[in-house]
């Protein structure tokens, strides 16, 4: 029994280190419709390092160097690029930053800036 209490103890704070890492709030469909259309989002994404793109309203997503489709499907953005599927994503709110979720694990995040600041 001696062992329990530190078990318990190293299980919480993974718990809650893990914890940190989730947003404070998932975005349905139709926020994450209105927090990228005509916006720009800057950041860091796991696989790929730094990123900046504009969200078009009429679907385009652009960034150096490549430009896609973004579509919202339910409660995920679901992306296209150079015709290759790029994947459907959930998307949380931590603070002012924007948090990137696929299969329940956090890929990245990024800030969001008004309008096309980069002439994207």
């Amino acid at each position: 029994m001696k062992i329990a209490g530190p078990v318990l103890s190293l299980a919480f704070a993974a718990a809650m280190t893990a914890g940190t890492a989730w947003a404070d709030t998932m975005l349905n469909g139709e926020e994450i419709r209105t927090t990228l259309s005509g916006n720009t989002v800057s950041g860091s994404m796991t696989e790929f390092g730094p990123y900046t793109e504009y969200y078009a309203p009429d679907g385009t997503v652009k960034s150096h160097g490549q430009s896609g489709t973004w579509k919202i499907e339910g409660d995920t953005v679901c992306f296209t690029f150079s015709g290759n599927d790029a994947g459907c994503w959930h998307v949380g709110k931590n603070g002012d930053m924007l948090q990137w979720f696929q299969d329940g694990e956090l890929l990245g995040s990024g800030k969001v800036e008004e309008g096309n600041p980069e002439g994207l």
